[in-house]
């Protein structure tokens, strides 16, 4: 398992670390040696050596190779321009619209839904951010693996909504190329932000995880089953054993997010508490 010593004294270091992340922010220990729980599971991948060879599917820029072949480029949201850093994005020629993301964080993005609202010293607090953003490596937060050996990269993307003015963002969690259930995100970045989860043909499921299940009606996307398809062709790899797929459905046409391997980063309890043990069979 470890081919050198450093990597046994990191792994080692890293256990330590996510053991007293868990218990001091969900008051759970981990089950190093005999892993039962979702995040039992998760953290044990997320610390595996051979985990860190999945950064290439974590960055978001090195992913659409991926999704390209597997797939078809017809997915892929339009990238405009790659930058190495905040210094390099002239504000002058971004478009009306934009979204500015990173390639090896999460959440880490730069929505504007009008550039003649944003004021000079916004857009100077906005590329701060950026240069803060492309100066950590995300890793040192969870001791997520897969994200340790990213090259910090910004992107400038085309700014998605559908007819609404909203992003539906579908999380597709999969196991051995199989797709078991869904989350589904809905009134994301305000105070009523709910994540409500579904099984393959719709019907909700009695568990939540970040926030409670939202209670209003929320209606299958049209294109459930591609996306269905789509997830499961995406996930099954020899390399994956779990991932989610983030997909979204935009006006009738399908676009593909980003593909996680450690949703979470293994700090999250499933509600009730017995899916934890549930979930945990699928690996």
């Amino acid at each position: 398992m470890f081919k050198r010593i450093e990597e046994f004294i990191n792994y080692q270091q890293d256990k330590l670390i996510i053991s007293k992340q868990n218990w001091d922010f969900r008051h759970k220990k981990i089950s190093w040696r005999n892993p039962k729980t979702y995040n039992d599971h998760l953290v044990l991948s997320m610390i595996n050596p051979q985990t860190k060879k999945l950064w290439i599917y974590t960055d978001k820029l090195e992913v659409r190779k991926y999704v390209e072949k597997k797939i078809g480029k017809h997915i892929l949201n339009k990238v405009y321009k790659i930058y190495n850093s905040a210094r390099e994005i002239d504000f002058e020629s971004l478009p009306k619209q934009f979204a500015l993301k990173t390639n090896h964080g999460s959440s880490w993005n730069i929505i504007c839904n009008n550039k003649d609202k944003l004021d000079r010293l916004a857009w100077i607090k906005a590329k701060a951010q950026l240069d803060d953003w492309t100066t950590t490596n995300y890793y040192y937060f969870f001791r997520e693996g897969s994200y340790k050996l990213i090259k910090p990269r910004i992107f400038l993307e085309r700014y998605l909504v559908d007819k609404q003015g909203q992003l539906p963002d579908y999380k597709f969690f999969c196991w051995y190329g199989q797709v078991k259930f869904i989350q589904i995100n809905t009134d994301r970045y305000t105070k009523n932000h709910k994540q409500t989860f579904f099984d393959l043909n719709w019907k909700r499921l009695p568990f939540h995880r970040y926030t409670p299940s939202s209670k209003a009606y929320i209606p299958p996307p049209s294109k459930l089953p591609e996306m269905l398809e789509i997830a499961a062709k995406l996930s099954n790899s020899k390399d994956f054993a779990h991932v989610r797929v983030d997909l979204y459905q935009v006006n009738n046409k399908i676009y593909f997010g980003k593909m996680t391997f450690t949703p979470g980063g293994g700090m999250y309890n499933f509600v009730p508490y017995k899916y934890e043990y549930v979930l945990g069979k699928y690996f």
